[in-house]
């Protein structure tokens, strides 16, 4: 077989070699460009990474076989993309969540850790960051005084968010300043008991009895504050500590409660985790200050016993022993004044836990109907987007239907030329139809011109054929150009024959006023100026109208000699009409029949072109069917929908930002 061939060319009864059915952007060719394949089995010789009998697709993970080298590999991040294909014209890779590139290699804006699981939401708290987006590892830019990976808290000792973080009352100044003497106390016995260790001294065989002596003391202490508080409670310091996050805590949930309208998305979690652990704090305060006070006889216990241990090993710290004891009597004493002041405020503070519940109950309320609206407004627009892939074929059919209407209109004006064998005596009315015609053609050439530019896009791969379609219209136009033209000219013929109809007219008036007296003959003479005028319908009915008028005045020159100069001078007239209106219609008739036939050729014409526009319609839409069908399309709608979605998302904040303002002034 020849190159670009195959088969069996020796076969019996007769062989056969047929062509190569490749595609030619897939398949190797040879020095004469023609494209190869086995000569036996017709596989096509397929480029690099092409795959297929007619090397028409790319292996999986690959893509671009327009190309004309092979196909491209993907090439996807094996971490932010599903698998290892991507589209096989664009080369887009399929992404995890908040993934994006066209390798999946890098996250959304405003999502962070990038991992096999996709990206994250930064979620940054609206009021107290500095912008929604996230550095790496998910710390959102908080405003000054604002704390945490989100910024949804203040710092310690400050409150109000949504205000700055504005410094609290000075009595918690008071607090904050027994806090920070209780951690530097703290502190400090860390440090002692860590220089015991790294110390040693000389043995004191007294050092046992004295570690009875303080273990005595400390247990008697932690029988006092036991007393003192009722079933027993934690350290001064501790105790400070939780009851400070706790008044932070309410603090926050009920400035959220307040401006719930603007902080409704972002702050509803919380709330609720923040009412179910105060209220379990309330509910366990008894118990919490049982096991604190518990652990401090246990650590105290520990602790004398380490320090036993390590005085055994290295030596004596006797001072240094006393002085822990004093510390640790006077935080007993101070235990036992504050424990009352801490119960109360243990109490308020779970009040203010039951009111933030209610405002946070109605928090919920608004953050599900803010939802629920969100998603029916998302919803519209994405079923906005899906109606406009409809749209390119729908118009296509549009531009096919108008061109026929221009066919069949171009048509039955030439059916109606043809069934005229002479010049129309409605001229007026031909000359309205040919308006209308006209009009009819230069409203659908605006229709077509005004879909055109409004689906501009949608018609990128229609240019061509607009143009044909322009042009036919244009065409048809000209057409119903000449068609007036014609109508013209017979209008001219009209009333040349009408003028001649007039002459005839008066010259039978001045006929019936001298022979007034002959009523028939004045009858005879105006059915002669009707044949007369009929005879512009007809040749044959002017030659016959033509006879009869003679007839007539012939017997009237019998009946009355004295209107006979009259009557001939009437016949001579209508004798010269005749010869010269009949043949000026003769020619206009000739000239109507054959511009009906050059009508008649330009709209055959005219159908071969509109079904050539139909056929390349009908392969434009095959086009736009296989565009449909590719993912590129679908993955621009879904990235074109989730922009959309931001953009909701900034105008909820901004909404709410604005509901803040409000609220503040």
């Amino acid at each position: 077989c020849l190159s670009g061939h195959f088969g069996d060319p020796l076969a019996l009864p007769h062989g056969h070699c047929d062509r190569c059915s490749c595609y030619e952007a897939g398949t190797e060719q040879d020095e004469q460009s023609i494209t190869r394949c086995d000569q036996v089995t017709g596989q096509c010789q397929c480029k690099p990474n092409v795959i297929g009998r007619d090397c028409g697709e790319c292996q999986p993970g690959y893509f671009n076989i327009r190309s004309g080298n092979g196909c491209e590999n993907c090439l996807c991040d094996p971490v932010g993309s599903y698998n290892s294909t991507c589209d096989r014209y664009s080369g887009q890779c399929h992404c995890r969540p908040g993934v994006m590139g066209q390798r999946c290699d890098q996250c959304e804006n405003y999502f962070y850790g990038f991992s096999s699981e996709g990206c994250k939401p930064c979620e940054c708290d609206e009021s107290g960051s500095k912008g929604f987006q996230c550095d790496q590892n998910g710390q959102c830019p908080c405003n000054d005084n604002v704390e945490g990976r989100r910024c949804d808290r203040c710092k310690e000792n400050k409150y109000d968010r949504h205000r700055g973080c504005i410094d609290c009352h000075d009595c918690y100044n008071l607090v904050q300043d027994a806090a920070d003497s209780h951690r530097a106390k703290l502190f400090n016995l860390s440090q002692t008991l860590d220089e015991i260790a790294r110390t040693p001294v000389t043995n004191d065989d007294e050092f046992e009895a004295k570690l009875k002596a303080v273990q005595e003391k400390v247990a008697l202490l932690a029988q006092d504050a036991r007393d003192n508080s009722g079933e027993g409670g934690p350290t001064h310091a501790e105790v400070i500590d939780d009851l400070h996050k706790q008044l932070d805590s309410v603090r926050e949930q009920l400035v959220s409660a307040d401006k719930f309208q603007a902080d409704a998305n972002a702050e509803i979690d919380r709330a609720r985790q923040n009412y179910t652990i105060l209220d379990q704090i309330t509910e366990n305060a008894k118990k919490e200050l049982q096991q604190a006070l518990d652990q401090l006889n246990d650590e105290g216990a520990q602790s004398l016993a380490r320090a036993k241990e390590k005085s055994d090993e290295f030596g004596q710290q006797s001072e240094q022993i006393s002085d822990i004891s004093r510390e640790a009597r006077a935080l007993a004493d101070k235990l036992e004044s504050e424990a009352q002041f801490d119960l109360k405020n243990a109490k308020d503070a779970k009040d203010a836990v039951e009111k933030a519940h209610q405002l946070a109950k109605s928090a919920i309320d608004l953050q599900l109907k803010i939802g629920t609206e969100l998603r029916s407004e998302v919803g519209l627009e994405l079923n906005h987007v899906k109606q406009l892939l409809g749209n390119g074929v729908q118009i296509a059919k549009e531009a096919l239907r108008k061109a026929n209407e221009v066919y069949e209109t171009a048509l039955t004006l030439l059916n109606e030329v043809n069934r005229q064998t002479q010049p129309v005596i409605d001229i007026s009315q031909l000359k309205k139809d040919a308006l209308a015609a006209n009009e009819r053609a230069d409203e659908l050439l605006k229709q077509i011109t005004e879909l055109s530019n409004s689906n501009g896009e949608l018609f990128a791969d229609f240019e061509s054929e607009q143009e044909l379609t322009e042009a036919l219209l244009k065409r048809a136009e000209q057409q119903q150009l000449e068609d007036i033209e014609l109508l013209e000219r017979a209008k001219a013929a009209h009333d040349k024959a009408t003028k001649a109809v007039e002459q005839g007219d008066n010259t039978l008036k001045e006929a019936n006023n001298t022979y007034e007296k002959l009523a028939g003959f004045q009858s005879d003479v105006q059915r002669s100026s009707e044949s007369a005028e009929k005879a512009l319908q007809t040749v044959p009915n002017i030659e016959k109208e033509i006879q009869n008028a003679e007839t007539l005045i012939s017997q009237a020159e019998e009946a009355l000699d004295g209107a006979n100069k009259n009557a001939n001078e009437a016949k001579k007239n209508a004798q010269e009409a005749q010869l010269k209106y009949a043949e000026q219609a003769s020619k206009d008739a000739e000239l109507i029949r054959r511009k009906a036939n050059e009508t008649k050729v330009a709209a055959r014409n005219l159908r071969a072109e509109a079904d050539q526009l139909n056929h390349r319609v009908k392969l434009t839409e095959m086009d736009i069917f296989k565009l449909e069908e590719s993912s590129t399309k679908d993955d621009n709608l879904v990235d074109d929908a989730k922009r959309k979605v931001g953009q909701a998302k900034a105008d909820t904040q901004e909404a709410q930002k604005q509901i803040e303002k409000a609220n503040d002034e």
